[in-house]
């Protein structure tokens, strides 16, 4: 505690500690979290690698997940589009 002391700064402290006690709960929620085709239901792993839900959830069962759509699974997605549209706009990305 500072002097002269400031009844201000213990409160303000505390809402501080509060805030970064809850933002280190969100980081560790979403670090968590993993995306996951909802289509075929290759996961997200790394850069460009898809491996099957089943290949990460071998390696990691404490995993949660989140869904989109994987690269090969929107490309085509793009496709159905552009054939529903008729327009070229399907070509992969």
């Amino acid at each position: 505690m500072t002097q002269p002391f400031d009844a201000e700064q213990p409160a303000a402290r505390i809402r501080v500690a509060a805030r970064i006690l809850s933002l280190q709960t969100e980081i560790t929620a979403l670090a968590g979290l993993l995306a996951i085709c909802a289509h075929c239901k290759k996961v997200h792993y790394d850069k460009n690698y898809w491996p099957q839900v089943e290949f990460y959830m071998a390696q990691r069962p404490d995993a949660r997940f989140s869904h989109g759509y994987g690269p090969d699974r929107f490309n085509q997605a793009l496709r159905e589009v552009a054939d529903v549209i008729g327009t070229s706009a399907g070509t992969a990305i």
